[in-house]
């Protein structure tokens, strides 16, 4: 099946079960790419080579393991920035093109 290129999935799990199952629907509808936030005591074993698996020590709550800040710091003054962003994973070094913007306006 075809890719969808707009289709990134994030999945927190906690030994799911399901996991496996779940991660061949997501194939079947074409993701283009899956990430699973892990936080069991043991790795998931027999993920399909194009998942990436991000271990956790702590247990995440499942919010957690989507949520990403990007905090930027600048001086605008009634103006815009826009961003093009590659976040970087540390021990893989898989990569993800992102956006961000960054405004401040004032004034009538």
């Amino acid at each position: 099946m075809e890719t969808l290129p707009g289709l990134s999935v994030v999945l927190p799990s906690y030994r799911s079960a399901r996991l496996p199952e779940v991660l061949a629907r997501l194939a079947a509808l074409g993701a283009a790419e899956v990430l699973v936030a892990d936080s069991s005591p043991e790795a998931p074993q027999g993920l399909p080579p194009d998942v990436t698996l991000v271990r956790s020590e702590r247990r995440l709550n499942p919010g957690a393991a989507r949520n990403l800040v990007l905090r930027h710091d600048t001086d605008l003054d009634n103006n815009w920035l826009g961003l093009n962003l590659t976040l970087v994973e540390k021990n893989s070094g898989k990569a993800w093109l992102a956006q961000s913007d960054v405004a401040y306006w004032h004034g009538v």
